[in-house]
């Protein structure tokens, strides 16, 4: 049996639970609501069959409902940040009693949750034996000079700036990616989804990967997850709510009370080309063999900037095209005609995707640690 869904801050138990509209012959003008959903549904999910693609998931850990059904909050990665730094061991066993204090959170459940999404954005990573440090890209994002003497200015140390958001987003998705759930969603659905389809197709591409089957109950948190950290709210919602909920602002996201998920076309704001062109050389930087890649590529790998951030070829093209403009190094550019253009890169591809973040964020370095001139 369907459960009936729930109306509140997410569908709950109800989002994956729903059970299908019917079919129905009404003409195409006359479909609404749950029928257009379905027909969405059916052409991005089964469409192309790569869906189901053993190497889908061989860009991913093993991990589902890491973050215990806590969606990212307002300030937990900066809490991290300055906590971790003051003491390493803060997500050790042994200090487990006394790290919900240190951290501010109301719940000690909450605690492996701030760890789980600052591990995933890749801010912070493992030092062994209970111990965690700061990673690169972590300073280079959230440093402030009032952290301490060794701290520099950080890109974003409140993520203030929308675009830092699409960044952290960027980053989610990258090799190793901890949220298998999210990347099934993003890589691989164009429109909609009914979510009980979607914790099938997850499990059948875990299986596919040759992963000890997860169970339902966790894609489903999974999903709960996702929406409760994605969804565009409605008029009538709480807006502190909004805040506390960051990545809401990108409005990739809405689900309707019978637990079907549509995935929206992004909202462009000040900074999202960089981002995008930045994933763009970033992706270079992982797969390219040469100083050419396709845009074609760019567009459709599951892994690619299209695809996870939701940009179609001509917002990469146009993105990709500003940035060539204003690189002071004139080391990008594309080539060929239209339908066929490839990037090219001149200089080292990790070095010309910091060149990028460095410069739109005017800071002396970029997020893998190659230093930019800021005077040219």
């Amino acid at each position: 049996m369907y459960a009936t869904p729930r109306k509140g801050r997410f569908a709950g138990p109800g989002l994956c639970h729903a059970r299908p509209p019917p079919r129905s012959s009404a003409p195409a003008a006359a479909l609404q609501g749950p029928v257009v959903f379905a027909f969405l549904e059916e052409f991005a999910v089964t469409r192309p069959p790569q869906a189901c693609l053993p190497s889908l998931f061989d860009h991913c850990a093993e991990v589902f409902a890491g973050h215990r059904g806590h969606p990212l909050r307002f300030g937990w990665l900066r809490k991290v940040h300055v906590r971790l730094q003051e003491n390493p061991g803060l997500f050790a066993r042994s200090f487990a009693a006394r790290a919900t204090t240190e951290l501010g959170v109301g719940r000690p459940a909450q605690v492996p949750a701030l760890r789980y999404w600052s591990s995933a954005f890749g801010l912070i990573r493992s030092s062994g034996r209970g111990s965690y440090e700061v990673t690169e890209r972590g300073h280079w994002l959230l440093d402030d000079p009032g952290d301490g003497p060794s701290a520099r200015q950080g890109a974003d140390p409140w993520l203030e700036r929308p675009e830092s958001l699409w960044l952290l987003h960027w980053w989610l998705g990258e090799p190793g990616c901890a949220f298998p759930t999210w990347f099934q969603l993003f890589s691989r659905v164009r429109f909609g989804v009914q979510g009980e389809l979607l914790v099938a197709r997850v499990s059948a591409t875990a299986a596919a990967a040759g992963w000890k089957p997860p169970a339902p109950t966790r894609i489903r948190r999974d999903i709960e997850t996702l929406v409760d950290m994605y969804r565009t709210s409605s008029l009538d919602a709480d807006p502190f709510e909004d805040v506390d909920h960051p990545f809401r602002a990108l409005r990739l996201l809405d689900v309707n009370d019978a637990g079907w998920l549509r995935m929206n076309r992004p909202v462009e704001v000040p900074g999202r080309k960089a981002v995008v062109a930045y994933a763009c050389l970033d992706y270079a930087a992982r797969v390219a063999s040469g100083a050419s890649l396709s845009l074609a590529r760019l567009g459709e790998d599951p892994a690619g900037p299209g695809c996870l951030l939701r940009a179609s070829r001509e917002v990469l093209h146009t993105a990709l095209e500003d940035t060539s403009r204003r690189d002071s190094g004139s080391a990008l550019g594309l080539l060929g005609s239209v339908g066929e253009e490839a990037l090219a890169c001149s200089s080292p591809w990790e070095i010309a995707a910091d060149r990028v973040l460095a410069e739109h964020y005017d800071v002396d370095r970029g997020p893998r640690g190659h230093l930019w001139d800021r005077r040219r």
